[in-house]
């Protein structure tokens, strides 16, 4: 859509920030009506049906009305500033083809003493009039509040925007979580697809940990078209992590593998033929700092020691961890309808 007129272009802009905000609250238009009345505004539900569909003309009065009610900065909506425009990339029918729709999504948690995966809801939007992809991603934390005599698990959710870029070869996700301004991002790689829908990726995130000490944080998430069966969680899980080519297994946690799951001998065989057995120091850095040295010699050598170690320089969402996944699709996806005994 091509708006000419610059006071209509620029009411639509504030009428999309209002939109956004009540999605991102969970808000009805019956709620936003209670919210202002309480805070002794009074707004019509019209009129902000009227303004969350796109308002060619809006009355100060009622902007002024709604801020107040939904507690958000006028200053912030009445902004022109594109710089977070120019960030998104616009909309191509050809390069979206086959990715909107609704995904599972799945990965660690990101407190290291929790290790079943946490599982969310990602619903990415087809584009509105304005030419942007809207994101909705509802995460199943695994914690529990009391609500009176009951115990109700915490759901988390996010907003955002989904976009692709062509030269890139990319797809990224930026969602928000308005109740605790978290930002997060993950990006996966990006094919033209013709006559289907995407089934699955495996894709890096950038987010914040978990837990009291707040820390940026890397990791692997998993989107499938369906929900994993517990199989399939379980086999997911060695996808998520931080991967290279080379595997590297501890002996004891190899003879467990060996004790506790049903491995092939012929995988056995040729394991035994093509690993290498070697030598590693394992230490926790803490340990080592009773040494005696100063502080800057201290760095010095810790950082030549991480240096020479073999954690890598960076980790790669390889083709073959998308090829990988997309194999093992059918078989790790949960299955709706089962057989019934005769």
């Amino acid at each position: 859509m091509i708006i000419e007129n610059y006071a209509e272009q620029y009411c639509l802009k504030v009428s999309g920030k209002i939109k956004e905000i009540i999605k991102s609250k969970k808000l009805t238009q019956t709620k936003v009506v209670e919210l202002c009345e309480n805070a002794g505004v009074p707004v019509s539900q019209g009129t902000i049906s009227n303004i969350t569909r796109g308002a060619k003309e809006i009355k100060l009065s009622s902007l002024i009305s709604l801020c107040k009610g939904l507690n958000i900065n006028i200053i912030d909506i009445l902004s022109d500033d594109d710089t977070e425009n120019k960030t998104i990339l616009k909309y191509d029918d050809k390069m979206y083809k086959g990715y909107t729709g609704t995904y599972h999504t799945y990965f660690f948690p990101t407190i290291s003493n929790k290790e079943e995966l946490l599982h969310g809801i990602l619903d990415i939007n087809e584009p509105n009039e304005n030419g942007k992809c809207e994101a909705d991603l509802k995460l199943y934390t695994g914690e529990k509040k009391k609500n009176g005599e009951r115990d109700e698990e915490i759901i988390k959710y996010y907003t955002g925007e989904f976009a692709i870029s062509g030269p890139m070869q990319s797809a990224y996700c930026l969602l928000n979580n308005s109740q605790t301004d978290e930002q997060c991002c993950f990006i996966f790689h990006h094919f033209y697809i013709l006559n289907n829908e995407l089934k699955c990726r495996v894709a890096a995130a950038v987010t914040t940990s978990a837990g009291g000490n707040r820390r940026p944080t890397i990791h692997r998430i998993y989107i499938s078209r369906d929900k994993l069966s517990v199989e399939g969680e379980k086999y997911i899980r060695g996808q998520l992590r931080l991967n290279e080519s080379e595997i590297l297994i501890n002996k004891n946690a190899y003879a467990e593998l060996l004790a506790t799951e049903e491995i092939p001998q012929e995988f056995t065989t040729v394991f035994k033929k093509e690993a290498k057995v070697e030598s590693y120091y394992n230490v926790v850095e803490a340990r080592l700092s009773n040494c005696g040295l100063k502080k800057e010699e201290f760095a010095r050598v810790i950082s030549l020691l991480r240096d020479y170690s073999v954690a890598p320089k960076y980790n790669k969402v390889s083709m073959k961890t998308d090829e990988f996944v997309f194999d093992n699709y059918e078989n790790w996806k949960e299955k709706c309808h089962q057989q019934s005994d005769d």
